[in-house]
């Protein structure tokens, strides 16, 4: 592990999938049911199927359930519980997560409050002063 990756989440071996996230302050369940609702709206009349179907076992084993990443449409969503309220979003895209859509649509349909947060790694090194 370089010094930059530490203190990102599982030293970046997610990115880019994990250098962006979304964090909604709703369970788990109710956020994918609620975010697949909204999908269907979108999706049923192009004659794209959204379901829900539960994923567990450790972060790692989770995120590989987002394999393999798509580039042309985003094809699969996470939507992983955490020790607080907040649940954390992440999406198969190969460029990574965009959260910034989907957080604030899903603020603004729920009357929740969203987060995007984005993390990259320290590469500012005292030669660039």
């Amino acid at each position: 592990m370089t010094q930059e990756m530490k203190g990102l989440l599982l030293e970046d071996r997610w990115a880019p999938v994990t250098s962006e996230m979304g964090f909604l302050e709703l369970g788990a369940e109710q956020a994918a049911q609620a975010f697949a609702t909204w999908q269907r709206g979108l999706m049923t009349p192009r004659g794209i199927t959204v379901e829900v179907l539960p994923v567990s076992g450790t972060l790692e084993h989770t995120l590989s359930s987002l394999l393999p990443l798509n580039g042309v449409e985003i094809g699969r969503h996470l939507f992983i519980p955490t020790r607080s309220a907040w649940t954390a979003y992440v999406e198969n895209g190969w460029t990574g997560t965009d959260a910034a859509s989907p957080m604030r649509s899903m603020a603004r349909r729920l009357s929740i409050r969203c987060l995007r947060v984005v993390a990259v790694p320290h590469t500012f090194s005292a030669l660039q002063k």
